[in-house]
């Protein structure tokens, strides 16, 4: 029976798309992830059972969706299907037996679980697809080393050296036992013997060297590669839509970025390695052959069993380990989450509830670390043994065939010798196959950054824009996919240079979204914006970003001095433009106060500044670079009423366009503009005046505010 391909996801969302990906593989349609999202796109919010049945469908799969609670009738069905849990998680059910089910799910890995545990977290739904006529099979790709094939081909003298340096070591290695052969049957005379060992100790200070370079050969290699994969990927990453970010955990971004070293090894010195082993067993088998058609016969029977013996142990220690990286996965990822959170931890003194909570993750982890070591210690002691056993069985047959005087003791003390070589070889052939399956995890991982295509630079806007005289929103709606919800609808209004709109309404109407797609993180699903009469579509990012000024929710600062934050390598700006505006968003006193004023080290994410003095020195920032259009989400939550007043009243004579998202009414009287968002449209718009004698929502959000 064949077995269901694991496919593990990397965005939390997205178990949907790898049940699919798994269907898919084992009808042999090898399509990626990235294949599959470039169908579809899953989101924040993941997929229906509806979404998933359409986007098999458009693979050309026949599906039929169940609701059913009975063993019995799941035990009938065509295996693999796809199932659903309580959580609303896919996984698929790859064998249903007397006793369990057997289930690959994308989070885990594969799984067993008894009639009752299964029934237990089974929410009924299960789906089954098969190959409809239309159904076309697809190879498999090798894309990420396709990708990286340029880098490595950059690269080739080096190869070639390792290559040659490699070639002639194993040469040494094949020749010795050959030159005990000719000792220990007496070919030698005195001189010839003496010509003998001065070529020996030559061979071996060759060895020496040529270990020395192969080495140093390693290191540049290693060092050349990983610099050159490292800016590939990173200078890649900071390129790709604010949207990947949105829908990935941090964490598991940095996971990746932390083990390209392990995904640099497999490019490097475990393929090479695997293709000089493979040639050293092609060597000394034909040396065999050659020499004895016996004992050639004897090292194929004792090679059959190390194989099976090594291809089980791979498949078992890769199973092992593939499942061990996705739960050190979780418990790197928990531990980061918790050094992010360590306020609110200790504000609510929930370190006892977070310290159970990560020891329930770690135990998982330490729990198939511990099987996994255990799993490859048996298994490295069979190999061991099997490896010992090999030459000596060989070493047997050659004793044998010397008493029938078919072969010199010379003979066969060289063949076994090269019989020890030999199948140490083959266990160096499955180390690299290994060593590449397991490293492959993290080449897939990178395939996650590298496949996503970068922000689209436009083709119009090659001149820069020095003013924004005005914006305009024309008939804006979002959605995240073309399966949710839309977030806006029909969202229209236009402002001048120089006015202040402000745009209010109840959380998760849409405000901050609508901040996204003007500040260009997201792009209109319908719709357009329009920055002086043109669509901002067709604007290069870097032609307008320089005049837009962006202020989040959460304010972003980094481990540098205040004074490098607020100038961010901008040498041009001066001391007395930086004290003016540090004194205009009246954070200018608290930083003089302190003993190293603007030399002041700000920790990570700014923690050692209070959230209003964050906000405060991110609005100053963005000042700083004079722009013509402020954006403000929420920007200054953290203040109290008189400060927020009165920064926005000094910033509103700056003579530039402000849109502003605050849930403090009382703020916002002096804007030009409201408009209030509700459900994602504009329920109504006008000025604090007008809005207050329409006696509507913002009107009712107005005296709520008093209160």
């Amino acid at each position: 029976m064949r077995k269901v391909r694991y496919i593990a996801q990397i965005q939390q969302t997205e178990c949907g798309l790898c049940v699919i990906a798994m269907i898919l593989n084992y009808y042999n349609a090898h399509y990626s992830l990235y294949d599959i999202r470039q169908s579809v796109q899953v989101g924040r919010d993941g997929i229906s059972a509806a979404n998933l049945l359409e986007i098999l469908g458009k693979f050309e799969m026949d599906t039929q969706a169940y609701r059913c609670s009975d063993i019995n009738v799941l035990q009938k069905l065509t295996v693999p299907f796809i199932v659903m849990t309580e959580e609303k998680h896919y996984s698929i059910v790859e064998k249903v037996t007397q006793k369990a089910v057997y289930v690959v799910d994308p989070e885990i890995g594969n799984l067993k679980y008894s009639y009752s545990e299964f029934l237990e977290i089974f929410n009924g739904i299960c789906i089954l697809a098969e190959p409809g006529e239309k159904f076309q099979r697809k190879k498999k790709e090798y894309r990420v080393l396709k990708d990286m094939y340029p880098l490595l081909e950059e690269k080739k003298i080096q190869y070639l050296i390792f290559t040659i340096l490699s070639g002639f070591q194993y040469l040494v290695m094949i020749a010795l036992p050959m030159s005990i052969q000719k000792l220990v049957d007496g070919v030698f005379n005195k001189k010839s013997l003496s010509n003998l060992v001065m070529v020996i100790f030559l061979v071996s200070v060759l060895y020496i060297i040529s270990s020395l370079f192969l080495k140093f050969n390693i290191t540049k290699l290693k060092v050349d590669v990983d610099k050159k994969i490292n800016k590939k990927v990173f200078g890649h990453m900071v390129k790709l839509p604010y949207f990947f970010f949105e829908t990935r955990r941090k964490a598991d971004i940095i996971y990746t970025l932390n083990h390209i070293t392990d995904a640099k090894d497999v490019l490097v010195t475990d393929f090479l390695s695997l293709v000089l082993n493979i040639g050293v067993l092609i060597v000394i088998w034909i040396y065999f052959f050659f020499s004895n058609k016996v004992l050639v016969l004897a090292l194929n029977i004792a090679l059959i069993p190390n194989i099976i013996l090594a291809a089980v142990s791979q498949k078992v220690v890769t199973g092992n380990m593939r499942r061990l990286v996705i739960e050190n996965s979780r418990v790197q990822g928990y531990q980061t989450e918790v050094l992010y959170s360590m306020f609110d931890i200790k504000a609510g003194a929930r370190e006892n509830h977070v310290l159970c909570e990560w020891q329930k993750k770690y135990d998982k982890y330490s729990n198939k670390y511990g099987k996994s070591e255990k799993a490859s210690a048996i298994w490295s002691t069979v190999l061991s043994i099997s490896q010992t056993l090999s030459p000596i069985f060989v070493l047997t047959v050659g004793i044998l065939l010397s008493k029938d005087g078919l072969i010199t003791m010379g003979e066969i003390i060289a063949l076994f010798s090269l019989a020890e070589i030999f199948f140490g070889q083959v266990y160096g052939v499955f180390d690299s196959i290994l060593s590449i399956g397991l490293n492959y995890i993290y080449i897939e991982r990178l395939g996650d950054i590298l496949f996503v295509p970068e922000t689209e630079a436009s083709k119009a806007g090659i001149r820069m824009i020095e003013c924004i005289d005005t914006i305009a929103v024309q008939n804006l709606s979002f959605q995240y996919t073309e399966q949710s919800n839309y977030i806006l609808r029909d969202i229209t209004f236009k402002v001048n240079s120089g006015e202040v709109a402000a745009i209010v309404g109840q959380s998760g109407s849409g405000k901050s979204t609508l901040i996204k797609i003007i500040s260009g993180l997201y792009k209109a699903s319908e719709g357009k914006v329009l920055i002086n009469g043109m669509d901002m579509a067709n604007i290069r990012k870097e032609c307008i970003a320089p005049i837009i000024g962006v202020v989040p929710q959460d304010s972003c600062l980094y481990n540098k001095t205040i004074h490098e934050n607020l100038t961010q390598g901008n040498d041009s700006i001066t001391e007395k433009e930086l004290l003016e505006i540090l004194k205009l968003v009246n954070v200018y006193d608290e930083i003089m106060e302190m003993p190293m004023g603007l030399n002041t080290l700000i920790s990570e994410m700014g923690l050692n500044l209070s959230g209003g003095q964050r906000q405060r020195i991110v609005i100053a920032r963005e000042l700083l670079k004079h722009p013509s259009l402020l954006l403000l989400d929420e920007a200054t939550s953290a203040l109290d009423f008189a400060n927020e007043s009165g920064i926005l009243e000094r910033i509103s004579k700056l003579n530039i366009t402000v849109i502003i998202i605050t849930h403090r009414l009382s703020s916002i009287k002096n804007a030009d503009k409201i408009l209030f968002i509700d459900k994602g449209r504009i329920a109504e718009q006008g000025t604090h005046e007008e809005l207050l004698k329409m006696g509507g929502l913002y009107h009712a959000a107005y005296c709520r505010d008093k209160e």
